[in-house]
C-alpha cells in the first residue's frame, strides 16, 4: 500500500515525469509485441508486482464478479498479455507474487483482513435482514449461492487458491513461450507465494543482486508494474537511471469516462454494447461495466525525470560540502517514511494531505547545513542528525494541530447548519474527541487515551519505549528498502506513533536487529486471517482459530483524530500475535497434515528426456492432477504421489523458464542430463553463463518442482493441453550478496535533460501557515487529466486578461511581472512564496511611474510545459492582437497610452456615453500616421465596452518586495504628479511626431 495519496502529490508536483502510454490497437489479429514499442522506449526487463493484478481480477470494482477460480485465472492471463504488449520486454519477464511477509508487515495484513471480514459479515447480515422482510411480505426469493471467489482473504500465501494460481501461471508461461510472438527470446522468472518476501521487494532484491557483476549492462532499461506508491521509493533506492513505473491512471469518482447510452463507466457511447435494462445491468438494476479488467488507461512514471526534479527541489544553497545527488535522493526516500508506510503508523504531526512532504523538504533544505549534512548513509540512519531534523519539524507541531482543530470545528458547524436547513430529525452520530490535539495538555491526553495509561510515571515509561520502537522502525524500514530484510521477526508493537517533539536523545538509543527466519505459510495464515476465513487452512489448524481465546473481536477506534473528517480508515485495534505460542502450537500440528494423495501423470514422448524413474520421484512436476490424461501416443506413463498440503506449507525458490531456442537452454539441458546421475549430497549449484543469459547472474539447480514434459496438461477448465512443449524450466537462485554501490553504475548513459529550471514549480505556502479565508476542502479536489494548475494556471490567466484588454504581449508592466519561478540564480530556497489573491502575488500598486521605474528590469523566463494552455496569440498563429484605430482623436482622449495598467485599474465613475468613442489599447511599436486617420472611415470599437474590475482594497498601495518607498494614489485626473490633461496631450503629440519623422523619410 505504501504512502496514501503520494502518487497524486507527485503527479501534481512533477508532471513531466509522467507520460501517457500509447497503446497500439490491433488491425487484424493480436498485436505483435516483437515489433518496436510505439512509445519510443525499448525495455529490457519487465517486472510485475502480481498482487496488483490478482486483486482486481479476483474482486473487480464495478464489474461482474468471477464465479470460479478458473475465471480469475483467465482474467489474469489476459491482464499479463496486455501489459506485455504495452511494455514489450526484450530480455526478462519477472512475475513476483507476495510470499510470507516480514513480521513487521503481518500486523497491517492482519488489520486489513479482519476489517474486510467484519465488513463482509455486516453486509451479509443486512442482506439477510432484507431477505426476511421480503419473505414476510410474501415474496419468494431464490437462494443465493456463494461463489468460489466470495472470500478475498484467500489471496494469502498457503491457501489452496494461491497453490492453484501458481500451477495456472506455470501453464500460462509454457503456453506463451511456445506459441506467442515476442516471447521466445525472453527469460521468464516466476516467484510464487512459496518464496518468502513481498513481491515488490523480491523484485528489488533481484535488481540489487545483478548490479556490478560480470556481464551486467549498466544501461539496462527496467519497467516495473504496480499500484503501490512505495514502488516509487523502491525504484529511487536502486539508483538505476533507466527505470520506469507502469501503472493505471487512477480516476476519482465523477472522473471516469461514462457512456450516455447505458450509463456505464469505462467506455464511451461509440464502444457501447449494452443498453439500459440489458446486459449492462444486473438483476437489481445496478449498472455493470462489461469492459475487460485490463482495458484501462496507463501511464509511465520515468524515474530519471523524477531525479531531475529532485535535483532542483532538494537543492542546498551555500552548502560547505559538495552536494551528492544520490545522497539527496536517499534522504528524500527517508523523508517519505515519516508520512506513512506499511510498517509504521504515521506521526499525528504529519499528514500528506496537509502538505507534510512539502514541510519536510522545506525544513531539510533550510537546516541541512546546521544539522551537519545528510540524514542517511548507504541505508543506515544517522540518528544525531535525524534528531536535529525532527525537532525542527516539531516547532510547527502546535500550529498544525490548531489549524486542524479549526477546520474540524468549521466542518461540524457546516454540518449543523445543513441539518437545520433540511429540518432533519435524524440523530447525527457525533464522535467525541477526547484528545483535542493543539489544546494544552494534549500530549498527556494522547498517551492516556491511545495507550490506555493513567499515571504520569507510566506515561513517561511508555513514551520512552514508543520512541525507541519507532526509531527502530525507521532504521528497519531504511535497511529493508536498501539492503533487504534485516530481521524477519522485528515489528512495531504499538498501534500509534509518537509525536515529532517526543523524538529526543536518539543518539543514546541502541538499535540491534537479529535476522531470524520467515514464518511458514500456515503460521502466517493463523496470524493474519480471521475465523471467518478458517476454511483456507487445513482442518486441524482451524481449531486454533475458533478457540474462544483467539482475538477475533475487532475493536474500532473511531476517536482517531485522522478518521473523523478526512476519510482515513479507523484504526483496527487487534492484539498482536504471540509468535512463540503460535509457532509452538503449529509444530504440534505438523504431523497432522493430511496425506491427500494426488495422482500426477508425466507424459513423456522420449524416455531420454529423463535419466531414470528414481530421479523423477524426487521431482514435483509443477502440478498435481486428480485425473489421468489418456493419449494414444504416450510412450511412458509414470505416477507420482504428492502430499499437497505439505507443499503448500513449504519454502521454495524461484522458477526460471526459457524456450529451447534461447541461448541459455543449452546449459539448462546439460544440467538436466548430469544432475540426476549424482546423489543428492553431491549435487552442486551450477553458475549461470552470464553471456548466454543476456547478463543475468546467479545459479541453477533442480528441486521437486522441476521437470520436462512433451505434453503439458491444462489446469484451467476450457484451455487446451500444450503439446510438443519446447520450454525448459529450472530452479533459479540469486548470486551471493555483494557490496552495493549506491550510485549509478559505471558506464551508464545519462538521458538528455527533460526538466528545465522554469519547469519547477515554486513551493506553496506551508499548510499550517496559510490562513487565507478561502474555503477549505475536506476532500482532495479531483485531478482532471491534462489540466494545468499552480503557476502555469496563473500565467494562463494573465494571458487571458491581457488579450481581453488588448495589452501588448511581453510588454513590461504589472501583468508581465510573472510569478516567482525557478530560473537561473533564483534557487527554490530563495524564492518567495506567493501571497494574496491569485494574480496579485507582487502586490497591487497605484504609482503612476511604476511602469517607467520597472521598465525592462524583469526578464520573464520562457515556460516550456506541454500541460500549459497556449496563449491567444499562439492560437491565432502569432497574429497581432489589436485593430488599428482610424480616429486620431482617440490619442487625445482622457486615457494616456503610456500610463499602462495603473491608469486603467483605478478607473472610477460612469462609463463613456454611448455616442463617445471607447478607446482601445494599441501596442507601443505601432504608431499610425495622421494621414491614415483622415483617409480611413470611422468604425465602432469592439473591445473594452465594460467597466474594468477593481482589485481588492486591501491590495491597493501594498509594498513591493524590497526596500521601496510606498506608492501614492493618483489624483483625480488619473495622471502623475498633478499633470493636467492638456499638458499630457501636448507632450504626447510632440513625442509622437518626433517618432513619426524617420518613418516619413
Amino acid at each position: 500500500m505504501g504512502v496514501p495519496a503520494f502518487y497524486r502529490w507527485l503527479a501534481d508536483r512533477y508532471p513531466l515525469s509522467i507520460s501517457d502510454v500509447i497503446e497500439e490497437e490491433p488491425s487484424e489479429g493480436p498485436v505483435d509485441p516483437s515489433k518496436r514499442n510505439p512509445n519510443g522506449l525499448e525495455f529490457d526487463n519487465l517486472y510485475l508486482d502480481m498482487n496488483g493484478i490478482i486483486h482486481p481480477c479476483f474482486h473487480p470494482d464495478g464489474k461482474r464478479l468471477p464465479a470460479t477460480y478458473d475465471d480469475v485465472f483467465k482474467s489474469i492471463f489476459d491482464y499479463i498479455d496486455h501489459l506485455f504488449t504495452l511494455v514489450r520486454p526484450r530480455k526478462l519477464l519477472y512475475m513476483a507474487i507476495d510470499g510470507v511477509a516480514p513480521r513487521a508487515k503481518m500486523n497491517q495484513q492482519r488489520s486489513r483482513r479482519f476489517r474486510a471480514a467484519k465488513d463482509a459479515a455486516e453486509a451479509e447480515a443486512e442482506e439477510e435482514r432484507l431477505r426476511k422482510e421480503l419473505e414476510e411480505e410474501g415474496k419468494l426469493l431464490v437462494a443465493k449461492e456463494k461463489p468460489e471467489t466470495s472470500d478475498s482473504n484467500v489471496i494469502t500465501p498457503g491457501t489452496q487458491f494461491m497453490s492453484s494460481l501458481s500451477v495456472a501461471l506455470q501453464y500460462y508461461i509454457h503456453s506463451r513461450l511456445n506459441f506467442y510472438h515476442g516471447w521466445s527470446s525472453v527469460k521468464v522468472i516466476l516467484s510464487d507465494s512459496n518464496v518468502p518476501g513481498e513481491g515488490e521487494h523480491k523484485i528489488m532484491s533481484y535488481i540489487r543482486s545483478q548490479r556490478n557483476l560480470p556481464g551486467f549492462n549498466p544501461n539496462t532499461r527496467h519497467c516495473l508494474y504496480g499500484l503501490d506508491a512505495d514502488l516509487i521509493m523502491l525504484s529511487l533506492a536502486t539508483h538505476e537511471i533507466h527505470f520506469s513505473i507502469l501503472r493505471e491512471v487512477i480516476s476519482l469518482p465523477g472522473q471516469q469516462e461514462k457512456c450516455f447510452l447505458c450509463g456505464q463507466i469505462g467506455h464511451l457511447a461509440a464502444e457501447c454494447e449494452g443498453q439500459p435494462g440489458g446486459k449492462g445491468e444486473d438483476s437489481s438494476g445496478k449498472a455493470i461495466d462489461e469492459t475487460p479488467i485490463h482495458k484501462k488507461k496507463y501511464q509511465f512514471l520515468h524515474i530519471w525525470v523524477l531525479r531531475e526534479y529532485l535535483q532542483y527541489d532538494m537543492e542546498i544553497p551555500n552548502s560547505p560540502i559538495e552536494i551528492n545527488l544520490e545522497r539527496l535522493v536517499d534522504d528524500f526516500v527517508f523523508l517519505c517514511f515519516f508520512v506513512g508506510n506499511d510498517f509504521l503508523p504515521h506521526m499525528p504531526t504529519l499528514e500528506i494531505r496537509e502538505g507534510a512532504i512539502t514541510l519536510l523538504m522545506h525544513i531539510y533544505r533550510r537546516e541541512f547545513n546546521a544539522m551537519g549534512g545528510y540524514l542517511t548513509d548507504g541505508g543506515e540512519v544517522i540518528l544525531e542528525r535525524v534528531e536535529y531534523f525532527i525537532q525542527s519539524v516539531a516547532v510547527h507541531e502546535d500550529q498544525i494541530f490548531q489549524k486542524r482543530a479549526r477546520i474540524q470545528q468549521a466542518h461540524e458547524n457546516n454540518e449543523e447548519r445543513r441539518a437545520r436547513r433540511e429540518n432533519s430529525d435524524e440523530a447525527r452520530v457525533t464522535v467525541v474527541d477526547k484528545v483535542k490535539l493543539g489544546e494544552p495538555g494534549y500530549k498527556e491526553r494522547y498517551y492516556m487515551e491511545k495507550f490506555n495509561l493513567s499515571s504520569p510515571e507510566k506515561i513517561d515509561e511508555v513514551r520512552s519505549d514508543v520512541v525507541l520502537k519507532y526509531v527502530e522502525g525507521l532504521c528497519w524500514v531504511m535497511r529493508y528498502y536498501y539492503q533487504g530484510v534485516c530481521s524477519w521477526l522485528w515489528f512495531y508493537p504499538y498501534h500509534y506513533a509518537p509525536f515529532a517533539s517526543d523524538l529526543k536523545d536518539l543518539v543514546d538509543l541502541e538499535i540491534t536487529f537479529f535476522l531470524g527466519e520467515p514464518f511458514k505459510p500456515f503460521d502466517q495464515l493463523l496470524g493474519t486471517l480471521p475465523a471467518a476465513s478458517s476454511n483456507a487452512l487445513p482442518v486441524h489448524y482451524r481449531t486454533l482459530m475458533t478457540d474462544p481465546s483467539s482475538p477475533i473481536n475487532v475493536e474500532l477506534d473511531m476517536n482517531d483524530d485522522n478518521c473523523c473528517f478526512r476519510g482515513t480508515q479507523a484504526v483496527v485495534k487487534l492484539p498482536f500475535i504471540n509468535e512463540r505460542k503460535l509457532v509452538a502450537e503449529t509444530k504440534k500440528l505438523a504431523e497432522t497434515l493430511t496425506e491427500d494423495l494426488k495422482a500426477v501423470v508425466a507424459l513423456i514422448l522420449d524416455p531420454g528426456y529423463v535419466a531414470d524413474v528414481n530421479s523423477l520421484n524426487r521431482c514435483w512436476l509443477l502440478m498435481w492432477f486428480s485425473y489421468v490424461v489418456q493419449l494414444d501416443h504416450i510412450m511412458t506413463s509414470i505416477w507420482f504421489i504428492q502430499d499437497e498440503e505439505r507443499m503448500r506449507n513449504s519454502v521454495m525458490f524461484d522458477l526460471l523458464y526459457v524456450h529451447m531456442n534461447h541461448p541459455l537452454a543449452k546449459q539448462i539441458w546439460w544440467y538436466y542430463q548430469v544432475c540426476p546421475q549424482l546423489s543428492t549430497d553431491k549435487r552442486v549449484l551450477c553458475v549461470i553463463d552470464a553471456t548466454a543469459s543476456g547478463g543475468m547472474n546467479g545459479y541453477l539447480c533442480l528441486c521437486e518442482r522441476n521437470g520436462i514434459w512433451r505434453v503439458f496438461p491444462s489446469p484451467v477448465k476450457g484451455l487446451k493441453n500444450i503439446e510438443n512443449n519446447l520450454v525448459l524450466n529450472i530452479t533459479y537462485r540469486y548470486p551471493p550478496v555483494h557490496q552495493r554501490i549506491l550510485e549509478p553504475p559505471k558506464g551508464v548513459i545519462i538521458p538528455k535533460k527533460v526538466v528545465s529550471p522554469t519547469d519547477v514549480k515554486p513551493f506553496p505556502i506551508l499548510w499550517h501557515e496559510d490562513n487565507s479565508s478561502r474555503r477549505h476542502q475536506y476532500r482532495e479536489r479531483p485531478q482532471v487529466s491534462q489540466a494545468i494548475s499552480g503557476a502555469h494556471l496563473g500565467e494562463a490567466a494573465h494571458r487571458l486578461l491581457k488579450n481581453a484588454l488588448n495589452i501588448k504581449p511581453n510588454n513590461s508592466g504589472f501583468f508581465d511581472q510573472g510569478p516567482s519561478r525557478n530560473f537561473p540564480n533564483n534557487h527554490t530556497l530563495n524564492r518567495q512564496r506567493p501571497a494574496g489573491p491569485s494574480g496579485y502575488e507582487r502586490g497591487f500598486v497605484q504609482n503612476s511611474n511604476y511602469q517607467y521605474e520597472h521598465q525592462n528590469n524583469y526578464a520573464r523566463p520562457a515556460i516550456s510545459n506541454s500541460r500549459s494552455a497556449p496563449s491567444f496569440n499562439e492560437w491565432q498563429g502569432n497574429k497581432p492582437n489589436y485593430r488599428p484605430q482610424q480616429d486620431p482623436s482617440f490619442y487625445h482622449g482622457r486615457y494616456n497610452v503610456q500610463m499602462g495598467m495603473s491608469s486603467l485599474t483605478v478607473q472610477e465613475g460612469p462609463l463613456n456615453p454611448p455616442h463617445s468613442r471607447t478607446p482601445q489599447w494599441v501596442p507601443n511599436n505601432v504608431r499610425p500616421s495622421s494621414t491614415m486617420y483622415q483617409q480611413q472611415p470611422q468604425r465602432q470599437p469592439v473591445h473594452n465596452t465594460g467597466q474594468l474590475p477593481r482589485p481588492p482594497n486591501n491590495w491597493i498601495d501594498k509594498l513591493v518586495n524590497g526596500n521601496v518607498e510606498p506608492y501614492v494614489r493618483q489624483n483625480e485626473s488619473g495622471l502623475p504628479g498633478g499633470t493636467t490633461l492638456n499638458q499630457a496631450q501636448q507632450g504626447y503629440q510632440i513625442r509622437r511626431q518626433g517618432q513619426q519623422e524617420p518613418r516619413n523619410n
